[in-house]
Parts: C-alpha cells; sequence; structure tokens
C-alpha cells in the first residue's frame, strides 16, 4: 500500500536570495509527518526540526523541504524537473513507508560534520552582503539549499571551491 499517492502544485516563487531560480510548493495527499524520523534515518544527509516537524534533505540534487502535508522543491531552474523531481521524492516516501519495520527511527537532529568544515571557510564577518544577517545564517541556508556560495561576496575563490566540494559531498551521501 502507497502512503502518499499524489501531489498537487500550489504556487512557483523566486528563491530567498535572489536569482532566476525558483521555489515550488506542492500539497501531497497524505501527512508525512509520522514518516519523518524514518525518513531522517535512512538519508545520509538531512536537517530535522523536531519543533517545526520540518525536515530538509535533497532529492536529485534539488533542496527539499518536507512539512505535514506540503513540499517546497527550491532551486528550480527548470520547471520542466518539477514533476520527475517530485515522482522520484513520491517513490523515495513510499519505500520509506513501507519499510518502516525494518528501520529504528531517528528523532532528533544528526551531527553533519560537513557544516563545521564549511564554517572554517566562510569569512564570519556578519556584513550581511549575502542578504541575511550572519555568515551563521548564510551557513543554515546554504545546507537547506537556500543560498549558494557566489552570494557570499567577500568569499575568497579557494574557500568558494572547498564550500562548493563540500556542499556536492553533501549531495553524493544522498539516499536520492
Amino acid at each position: 500500500m502507497r502512503w502518499v499517492t499524489r501531489y498537487r502544485l500550489l504556487n512557483v516563487n523566486p528563491c530567498p536570495g535572489g536569482g532566476k531560480r525558483l521555489q515550488v510548493t506542492a500539497e501531497l495527499d497524505a501527512d508525512v509527518t509520522a514518516l519523518l524520523p524514518y525518513l531522517n534515518a535512512v538519508l545520509a544527509f538531512a536537517l530535522l526540526h523536531p519543533p517545526t516537524a520540518t525536515l530538509s534533505f535533497r532529492c536529485r540534487g534539488y533542496p527539499v523541504v518536507l512539512r505535514g502535508r506540503l513540499v517546497s522543491l527550491g532551486q528550480v531552474a527548470d520547471l520542466g524537473v518539477v514533476e520527475e523531481v517530485l515522482d522520484a521524492l513520491l517513490a523515495f516516501l513510499n519505500g520509506v513507508a513501507a519499510r518502516r519495520d525494518e528501520i529504528t527511527p531517528c528523532h532528533h537532529p544528526k551531527e553533519i560534520w560537513q557544516a563545521r568544515e564549511i564554517w572554517k571557510h566562510l569569512p564570519r564577518t556578519n556584513c550581511g552582503r549575502c542578504g541575511l544577517p550572519t555568515c551563521t545564517a548564510f551557513l543554515l541556508a546554504l545546507l537547506h539549499g537556500q543560498a549558494l556560495p557566489e552570494q557570499c561576496e567577500p568569499l575568497a575563490p579557494e574557500a568558494r571551491a572547498a564550500v562548493e566540494e563540500l556542499l556536492a559531498g553533501l549531495e553524493e551521501g544522498l539516499v536520492l
């Protein structure tokens, strides 16, 4: 039996931080809140935020945030990929739901060592030129896929390359 059978696109908006990329919001036909700890357990990199019951991760290279019945898909340059990514996401959700008895749920956020490494490369000046108030906020936006390294103007080219490499490593460790 499938946990989620379909989705409905709700809106398309510009991504925070500008640029030509878009953020797509879709509504699922089932609430996935109870599934979040299982997803957190099987994903190599995911940001679980228990107070808001959200889970952030990447699917096919795109940042995804799940909350209840809502899916937010960010950094979309081509709307033609949205259906493909959401279909892959539904298949993944249903696969994890079918294997719940085999998975030990993880109800807490996991440590992300790459976050510390990325932090070492950031200028830590809190200049705000990226559009965010602090370098910590920028780091979180990077991890959630809501910002790109080039948005940090003071970031030296070699540091930018290191940050991009660390972010790419996070994507390679994903199940999706």
